[in-house]
Formats: structure tokens, C-alpha cells, sequence
């Protein structure tokens, strides 16, 4: 009896539609058709104001924010339990461009090496949170099928959700690359640091005088930066903090 009373209700939802009536508080003479775009916006809301989804949306980006995201930020890449993740680490840090304005997943002059970032990224994530992907990749595709039988299956209609499981995995792509590359970041200065600490070992065992010159030319470089290259170095410390807030 149970089955049988499923199986109706599924039929009689499967039926039900909605005719929507609207009606001006000052009516006008004026009268018109509303543009498709205005009835996709009204449908959209009438289907998220039915299905309510806030609460399964928040547990999927917490999946790919607190779980996986926030984690990498604070497991280093070089640590000795990551022997299998440090060759790739370093694999994209060696192809990275010079300027570093230019270490962001978005930006363009990483197209040649962003398989090599997603690379890094899925080793990471089949290592360390495989049982958070299953759980993610569940959660998406359940996502995907309760907007189809809301919103049906026809040309326009799919548009709606057919690339939101893509979107989701893309933005937590995105999100690891960058936890990667604000890294690859770290690392490069904690380099730069010991080949200062080297450098200046050799620059005090110098006799004074090539000591004097050195400072010169180092002096001349510093007063040599433009003031358009000053603002840009600003925006981009900027960008890298709005960066790291969004992660």
C-alpha cells in the first residue's frame, strides 16, 4: 500500500504546475507582454523560493572552503610526509613566470602551466581528501538532479543547472591553485632570504672598497624604480591580499 502511494504522489508532482496571475495596484492603459527574460528571472525565484536549497549549498562550500581549501593552507608542501606532492610542487614553481604580480590561477601568462597546477591540485586532493570528493561530488550531483525536476529538462531550461556541478568543481580548482601559489609564494621569499644571508657573508669578507662600490650600484637600482612602477607594486600587494581573504 506504501509503494502504491509513492508511486502516486510522484505521478501528481509530477503533473502540477503553477499559473502565476499578476495584477497593478494603479492600472494603466498600457498593456504588454513581459519579456522571457523577466518571466526566466520570475520562474527562477518561484523554483528557489519552493526548493529552498540554502542550507545543502552551505555544506558544499564549506566541503570546498573549510575542508579542503583551509586545510591546504596550513599543510606545507615540503614537509616530509608530502615526498610524493613536493617534485610537482616544485615542478610548477620552477615554470612559474618572473613576476611574481603574475603567481594568481587567473591570470593568463599561467595558461601553458595550469594543467600542471591542476595536476597538483587532484594528486593533493586524491591523498588527502578522498572521502571529502566522494561526499562533494554526491552532494553536486544530487544538487544537479533536484533543479532538473524543478526546472525540467528542455534546451532552455538545462542552462539552469547543466554546468553547475562543473562551476563548483572549477571554483574549488581555482581556490586550491591559488592556496598553492600564495605557497609557492612563501617559499620563493624564505629562497631569497637565504641567498641574501649568503650573499652578505661574501659581501663582509670583501675588502672596503669593492664593499663601497656595491653599495653604490645597489642604491642607484632602488632610486632607479619609477613612480609608475611603485603604484603598480601597491595594487599588486593589494590584489594578493583581497586574494588570500577570498580563499
Amino acid at each position: 500500500m506504501g509503494e502504491k502511494l509513492e508511486i502516486v504522489s510522484k505521478v501528481y508532482l509530477s503533473l502540477f504546475h503553477i499559473h502565476v496571475a499578476t495584477v497593478e495596484p494603479n492600472p494603466t492603459r498600457e498593456r504588454g507582454k513581459r519579456k522571457p527574460k523577466t518571466l526566466d528571472a520570475m520562474k527562477s525565484e518561484v523554483v528557489n523560493g519552493l526548493l529552498d536549497r540554502t542550507q545543502e549549498r552551505n555544506q558544499i562550500n564549506s566541503l570546498i572552503r573549510d575542508h579542503m581549501v583551509n586545510e591546504k593552507k596550513e599543510n606545507s608542501s615540503m614537509i616530509w610526509s608530502n615526498r610524493e606532492i613536493k617534485p610537482l610542487f616544485l615542478d610548477v614553481y620552477n615554470h612559474l613566470p618572473k613576476d611574481k604580480r603574475q603567481w594568481h590561477y587567473g591570470y593568463q601568462t599561467l595558461n601553458p602551466i595550469r594543467p600542471k597546477i591542476d595536476g597538483l591540485t587532484t594528486r593533493y586532493l586524491d591523498k588527502y581528501h578522498g572521502k571529502d570528493m566522494k561526499q562533494l561530488h554526491d552532494k553536486l550531483d544530487q544538487e544537479v538532479n533536484e533543479l532538473k525536476q524543478a526546472y525540467g529538462d528542455g534546451p532552455k531550461d538545462k542552462k539552469r543547472y547543466q554546468h553547475y556541478k562543473q562551476n563548483k568543481l572549477d571554483d574549488l580548482y581555482k581556490r586550491m591553485g591559488n592556496a598553492f601559489l600564495q605557497e609557492m609564494k612563501r617559499y620563493d621569499r624564505q629562497q631569497y632570504s637565504r641567498q641574501t644571508t649568503n650573499t652578505n657573508a661574501s659581501f663582509k669578507s670583501m675588502p672596503s672598497g669593492i664593499q663601497l662600490q656595491r653599495s653604490l650600484r645597489s642604491i642607484q637600482r632602488s632610486m632607479g624604480q619609477t613612480y609608475d612602477q611603485f603604484i603598480n607594486d601597491l595594487d599588486h600587494q593589494k590584489l594578493e591580499r583581497k586574494i588570500e581573504r577570498e580563499g
